[in-house]
C-alpha cells in the first residue's frame, strides 16, 4: 500500500489504527545490505565515540549475534549506522539494540554527523522513502493521528511547541501560558476578534483563549484525530471553532481574522508553497499580523534541500515535511510584503522542553494507550535525538511576529 493510499476504512478503521500501521511500514523498511569488516572498523574511526563519549567503547570487528549497548557498542548498531541515521532508528524502533544512556549517545551521534560524512560509506537508507515534496499533505496527519495516548506520554497539556521558558524555567505549563499570553498581548486585539490558527493540534492554544480572553478562534487542521479530540472537549461553540482540511486552503479560513498563528505548522508546507500560502494569506488579511513559530536548518538552500531529507522528515514526519532555514522564510515573508517586528530564538528553551519529553517518555510506565511498543521505541530515540540536535544547534527554532508593510506584494 503507498502512504497516500493510508485513508479512513469504510470498514471502520480509527485514524490511529491506519496510522500505527502506516509507521510500522516505515519502521520495517530495513536495509538488506550488510557491513563489512573494512566498513565497520571505518564507521567507528569516523564518528570517534570513544574520545567524545568516554563511557562507550567500539568493538569494530563485531558478532552478528543483537547488541546491548551498555559499556560497548557492537554488532548491529554498528551495521545499522552503515545504513545511515535512518537505520539507527529503525533498528532501535525493532529491539535491535540499546543503550543505557540514549541521549548521551545521541549527543555523540549528533556531534558526529553521521549523515553528513563525505565518505560514501555512510550512506543514509533513503531508497525506500519518497522526497517530502512529492508526498501528499494527506500524509501529513498520519503523524498527528497516532493514539493520542502517545503525545499524553511526553508532552504538557498536549502542547506540542516550544515555550517561552526564562521567565519560568521550572514550570512548562506556565512557561505555555505565558508564551499564549504574550503573543495576544502583542497582537493587541479587541474583545470578539478572531484568531486564524493555521495548525491547530489538540486544541491548546483554544483552551487558552477560550479560559482566558474574550477573544474567537477559528483553528484548522487536517488530522481527523485532533478534530475528533477536540469535538469532545467542551469548547464554547459560540466562540471556538474547528475546521479539517489542508492549511494552504483558503475555503477553511475565516471570512475576517485579527490575528494569523502558525505554531510549528509552516514545517509541513512544501517549499514552493510557502512562499503562495503567505502572499494568499497577505491578500485576504491585508492588515492582520502573523506569528509564526518553528524548527528551522540552517545553510543555503541546496543544503537545506539536502538536510530536509532526514530522519525526521523521512522516518517521523509524514507528508511534505521539511525544516526551512530561517533566512528563507524571512525572504518569503518580506516579498509576500510582511516586516520582522519580533524575533525570538527559542531554540535552548525547545532544547529544555524536548529533554523533559524525552524524561517523560522513556519513565511512562502506562501501557493503556493501544501503542505498539515499536513505535514507542521511535519515540524515545527520536526525542532522544530532537534534545540532542537542539541542544547543539544542529536544529534551531524561532518565534517570529510580522507586520504587513504599507508596499504590499512585491
Amino acid at each position: 500500500m503507498s502512504p497516500s493510499s493510508y485513508k479512513l476504512s469504510e470498514f471502520g478503521a480509527s485514524p490511529s489504527d491506519e496510522s500505527q500501521q502506516f509507521f510500522l511500514d516505515r519502521i520495517r523498511q530495513v536495509q538488506p545490505r550488510q557491513a563489512t569488516q573494512l566498513e565497520l572498523a571505518t564507521v567507528a574511526r569516523i564518528l570517534q565515540l570513544r574520545g567524545r563519549y568516554p563511557s562507550l567503547t567500539i568493538h569494530p570487528l563485531a558478532t552478528n549475534q543483537t547488541a546491548k549497548i551498555e559499556e560497548h557498542i557492537e554488532g548491529e548498531f554498528l551495521r545499522s549506522i552503515c545504513r545511515g541515521a535512518i537505520g539507527v532508528f529503525r533498528s532501535y524502533s525493532l529491539g535491535h539494540w540499546d543503550s543505557s544512556d540514549l541521549y548521551g549517545l545521541m549527543q555523540a551521534l549528533v556531534k558526529a554527523d553521521i549523515r553528513l560524512t563525505p565518505l560514501r560509506l555512510i550512506r543514509p537508507a533513503f531508497r525506500n522513502t519518497s522526497r517530502a515534496d512529492n508526498r501528499t499533505y494527506a500524509e501529513v496527519a498520519l503523524h498527528y493521528d497516532l493514539p493520542v495516548g502517545l503525545f499524553q506520554r511526553f508532552t504538557f497539556d498536549l502542547t506540542y511547541s516550544a515555550a517561552f521558558m526564562r521567565a519560568n524555567p521550572g514550570s512548562i505549563a506556565e512557561s505555555t501560558r505565558m508564551t499564549y499570553q504574550t503573543v495576544l498581548q502583542r497582537a493587541d486585539l479587541r474583545p470578539r476578534t478572531t484568531v486564524l490558527d493555521l495548525g491547530s493540534g489538540w486544541g491548546a492554544f483554544a483552551r487558552y483563549i477560550q479560559n482566558a480572553t474574550p477573544l474567537h478562534y477559528v483553528g484548522v487542521t487536517i488530522s481527523p484525530g485532533q478534530i475528533a479530540w477536540c469535538a469532545s472537549k467542551q469548547f464554547d461553540p459560540g466562540r471556538i471553532h474547528f475546521v479539517e482540511g489542508n492549511l494552504c486552503d483558503s475555503r477553511t479560513w475565516p471570512r475576517q481574522a485579527g490575528l494569523i498563528t502558525m505554531f510549528e505548522s509552516i514545517e509541513h508546507i512544501r517549499s514552493r508553497d510557502r512562499p503562495l500560502l503567505f502572499r494568499e494569506l497577505r491578500m485576504r488579511y491585508p492588515s492582520t499580523s502573523i506569528v509564526l513559530q518553528f524548527t528551522a536548518r540552517e545553510g543555503n538552500l541546496a543544503q537545506a534541500r539536502n538536510l530536509s531529507r532526514s530522519v525526521a522528515t523521512d522516518l517521523i514526519f509524514t507528508g511534505p515535511s521539511q525544516f526551512p532555514p530561517l533566512r528563507q522564510v524571512l525572504k518569503e515573508t518580506r516579498s509576500a510584503g510582511y516586516k520582522v517586528s519580533h524575533i525570538d530564538d527559542l531554540t535552548a528553551e525547545y532544547s529544555h522542553m524536548a529533554l523533559s519529553w524525552y524524561h517523560r517518555f522513556a519513565t511512562h510506565e502506562s501501557a493503556d494507550d493501544h501503542l505498539d511498543p515499536a513505535i514507542g521505541r521511535l519515540w524515545t530515540i527520536y526525542l532522544a535525538a530532537t534534545a540532542s540536535a537542539l541542544g547543539q544547534r544542529a536544529l534551531t527554532n524561532y518565534h517570529v511576529v510580522l507586520d504587513p508593510t504599507t508596499k504590499g506584494l512585491k
